[in-house]
């Protein structure tokens, strides 16, 4: 795995993203909460199997005044949904430069979009399309989520109401937006919640509106259009917004994001059983995921992608991987190995022979540990080691990748140094993959 969009600048806050297949597709987005302004989103494109991103080319045919017509502005605050082999991406504030607004309509340099666009992770192609019905007003902020082929929009902030909790849905095979009358008691009107379908029914989470973060769970029943009664819990997470939440096997999870009373990120995870209607804190283990806020997840079969986000201090370029079903390997290795015996050489230096470290139970459960502990005996030009390689050029991810007597290169946030390195391995260790591409 390879740090992928952090190279290319990417926008790691406030973005959107969706797994398809074995890929998991990233749009646009703020990078270290700066604004910018070019004129088209970008996608960078994450390939589990061989744990590498892309980024996308841009579109260049089909402008006008400059931008093309079929590809949505940059933009952040927006949402993305896969609906079958399309992504339709809604919503979100869009440098009003690059669309030919005028500032004094909008909000301070954005102005908040509410065209419908859709990727097709087929063809990598866009397109742009026509809505009809009771069309939801521009915002951003809001959230989305998909039952079917039709997708829910919730919440959200505009230019002309602010904050609000109204639903609407759009049925993708007819194109056609309608509003949603919901009766009961519904959440209080804010932005950057999270909406998570399970079975059929809608669970809303947290968010921030009226000059105070919230921790309400409100679920909406999607077929009866109600606002169920939830029963209180004795356990709740904080109150929060700009956090994370996916769900896995019938139940609700919750991680991250922003308080503004504590003026702090949380690094946590909070399970919701959601027949009894109460939480209890995930400890997994290994470290907790830094998953900070605004950082994006999507579910990829039992396996957790999470990326990006901001700690109030600075973006945070990491892809982290949760495994709620990991297995007996995994387990084994978590359980069994006492200590990693490690062979580690310097990034593009051949002459310096492999240092051999001895890793801890303990260590192994903190992947930063690691790298600290290779940092203390090899010593980069660079600065620090921050990722470790294996001879043919794989990027390791966690302790769980690491194996008993073998080779790594130790790398610092420079590319990776394809050299011959395993003329240092002794001739009965040497594997196929060490070979390449030098013999």
């Amino acid at each position: 795995m390879d740090r992928g969009p952090v190279q290319s600048n990417a926008h790691l806050l406030a973005c959107a993203a969706v797994a398809s297949g074995d890929k998991v597709y990233l749009f646009g987005g703020l990078f270290d909460g700066k604004s910018y302004d070019v004129d088209q989103i970008d996608v960078h494109v994450f390939d589990v199997v061989p744990s590498r991103w892309t980024k996308l080319p841009p579109v260049t045919s089909g402008k006008r005044e400059g931008r093309p017509l079929a590809v949505p502005p940059a933009s952040w605050g927006h949402t993305a949904v896969l609906i079958e082999h399309r992504v339709y991406v809604w919503g979100g504030l869009v440098n009003c430069k690059v669309i030919k607004k005028a500032s004094t309509t909008a909000t301070g340099d954005y102005w908040d979009n509410d065209v419908l666009y859709a990727f097709d992770v087929d063809g990598h192609g866009w397109s742009k399309h026509s809505i009809s019905g009771t069309v939801p007003g521009a915002r951003a902020g809001h959230s989305a989520c998909v039952s079917g082929k039709v997708m829910f929009i919730y919440g959200g902030w505009n230019r002309l109401t602010r904050y609000t909790n109204d639903i609407y849905k759009l049925v993708t095979a007819t194109l056609v937006w309608s509003l949603i009358n919901t009766r009961g008691i519904p959440p209080p009107d804010s932005t950057f919640h999270s909406v998570t379908i399970i079975g059929t029914k809608m669970f809303v989470f947290g968010g921030r509106g009226g000059g105070q973060d919230y921790d309400n769970l409100s679920v909406l029943d999607t077929e009866t259009n109600h606002w169920l009664s939830t029963p209180s819990s004795l356990q709740l997470p904080e109150k929060r917004w700009l956090h994370s939440a996916f769900a896995y096997d019938g139940e609700l999870y919750i991680s991250g994001g922003y308080s503004s009373g504590l003026k702090s990120c949380f690094s946590d995870l909070w399970k919701l059983n959601c027949k009894t209607f109460s939480w209890t804190k995930v400890q997994p283990k290994g470290k907790v995921p830094d998953w900070t806020s605004t950082k994006w997840c999507c579910l990829k079969g039992s396996r957790v992608f999470a990326f990006g986000g901001y700690d109030t201090t600075n973006a945070q370029p990491i892809l982290q991987i949760l495994d709620l079903s990991p297995s007996m390997k995994t387990l084994c290795k978590l359980a069994v190995l006492q200590y990693g015996l490690e062979h580690v050489f310097t990034n593009g230096d051949i002459l310096l022979p492999p240092v051999r470290i001895l890793i801890p139970k303990t260590t192994l459960r903190s992947w930063d540990q690691v790298l600290a502990m290779v940092t203390q005996r090899i010593h980069l030009r660079t600065g620090p080691v921050d990722r470790l390689f294996t001879l043919d050029g794989h990027l390791l991810s966690s302790a769980v990748d690491l194996e008993e007597k073998q080779f790594y290169v130790a790398a610092g946030r420079e590319r990776f140094r394809a050299l011959p390195y395993c003329h240092w391995v002794p001739r009965y260790q040497v594997r196929p993959s060490m070979l390449s591409p030098f013999y």
